[in-house]
């Protein structure tokens, strides 16, 4: 899931970050499993994905870390702290990964 982070963000302690847990609804139990930290703060709009290859994709919808309207996107490998890369695009509400267009 993606989390904003307001709570921490409003107490100076971080910004955004990228969360998964695994989900057990049969003895409702919920485990963390990672923490992706983003570099920026996004106040809203965000959005994760597990992706085909197993690694995790994050956007931050309305970075509040430079003036204007963008979004960021980070994809991590599993079980890191350091994206593997990121994108700044014009503002988005969520992000999707499309594959099986381009081949290389």
């Amino acid at each position: 899931m993606f989390d904003n982070g307001n709570g921490r963000h409003a107490l100076n302690e971080g910004g955004s970050r990228g969360l998964v847990y695994t989900i057990d609804e049969g003895v409702r139990e919920v485990t963390g499993v990672q923490i992706y930290p983003l570099h920026v703060y996004s106040c809203a709009a965000g959005s994760a994905r597990l992706l085909t290859n197993g690694n995790w994709m994050f956007m931050a919808g309305r970075p509040q870390n430079a003036g204007g309207f963008y979004s960021e996107e980070f994809e991590f490998a599993p079980n890191t702290t350091t994206p593997l890369w990121t994108e700044v695009l014009p503002e988005q509400y969520r992000v999707i990964r499309l594959s099986g267009y381009f081949y290389y």
